[in-house]
């Protein structure tokens, strides 16, 4: 889904207006307030989606562990401080003190749903791609419920001391059964008996709940850094100048076999018009924008030194995992 959000929106040609693309220096609060659909401000709220889709990740996590202090994270916190309503600094600033959320996971799909309604009615995405985008964020939410399904639902307390009881019993009969034809070799057969029952019981409760802490756990930290590695490789190209189809070729002249290298064939540009730079965490640049409000998206960053562009994304991640749609 972060995919989609990075590459589906449309500049405006009007955006490219000098009215709408100052000075990098010039760039502030109020400039991306005032023209929401200057590239500056599009290129913004798209980081800051994708830092929420990364939230969504790793809230999903400490969700599932029944961890609802989501300020004290620090691989959740920096992913939702750019939102004023998780900012804690703003919080104090209006006299409220951060307060645990139920089901944070949910609550930032409505930020999501948000962001993707501002692009539809902003025209900056056509209906094919608001489907795929709904879509998208229908599948999160599905996978939400069905991982609530799988904690929430352990095995009965009834059936689980029943079926205790049960094979404790029979371990304790199974000798009197075999020891008249095996003799001294009941012994062995009742161990192996033993331990093959109390490990399939054993196993049973350790299945209870998978999210947790335990070496047989499921690597719930490792899926969430390898997501934040792949978004973090997705955001590290910035978006292309217009008219850049963003392939770094140049015109293919015909013929290939003209004993010329293939670069040279092809009439390769090195590098081309692609401008990289970190998606998520500090881009240095020219500029310093403060604080960015698009569609409950709330992103802070500086601007880039080739293309003006916002750098500096407050709310960027380390490493982060898990797969999924994001």
């Amino acid at each position: 889904m972060a995919r989609y959000v990075w590459i589906f929106p449309t500049i405006p040609p009007a955006a490219y207006s000098s009215s709408s693309n100052p000075d990098t220096n010039e760039i502030d609060d109020d400039y991306l307030k005032t023209n929401p659909l200057s590239p500056h401000a599009i290129e913004n709220g798209q980081r800051g989606c994708c830092n929420v889709l990364l939230a969504f990740a790793v809230a999903t996590k400490h969700y599932l562990r029944n961890e609802h202090d989501w300020w004290t994270y620090d691989n959740l916190y920096p992913l939702l401080s750019h939102i004023p309503a998780y900012n804690v600094a703003h919080l104090a600033s209006t006299g409220t003190v951060p307060s645990r959320i139920p089901d944070l996971p949910l609550e930032l799909t409505h930020h999501i749903a948000a962001y993707i309604d501002h692009l539809r009615t902003n025209s900056l995405i056509d209906v094919s791609h608001y489907s795929l985008l709904t879509n998208s964020l229908s599948s999160l939410t599905e996978t939400l419920t069905t991982l609530e399904r799988i904690q929430s639902t352990p095995i009965p307390l009834a059936y689980s001391i029943h079926l205790s009881q049960t094979v404790i019993l029979f371990l304790l009969a199974l000798p009197f059964q075999l020891v008249i034809a095996f003799g001294w070799g009941t012994v062995l057969a009742v161990i192996m008996a033993s331990f093959t029952l109390l490990g399939i019981e054993a196993i049973g409760e350790e299945i209870e709940d998978p999210f947790g802490y335990d070496k047989n756990d499921l690597p719930v930290d490792l899926y969430c850094e390898s997501v934040m590695e792949e978004v973090e490789m997705l955001l590290r190209f910035r978006r292309y100048e217009k008219g850049d189809t963003g392939l770094g070729w140049g015109v293919i002249k015909s013929g290939c076999g003209n004993g010329k290298g293939a670069e040279e064939s092809a009439g390769y540009r090195s590098g081309g018009n692609h401008h990289p730079g970190t998606g998520i965490g500090p881009q240095h640049g020219h500029g310093n924008v403060d604080s960015i409000v698009v569609v409950g998206m709330h992103t802070a960053g500086g601007g880039g030194a080739d293309d003006g562009g916002p750098g500096e994304v407050e709310g960027g991640g380390g490493g982060g995992g898990g797969g999924g749609d994001i």
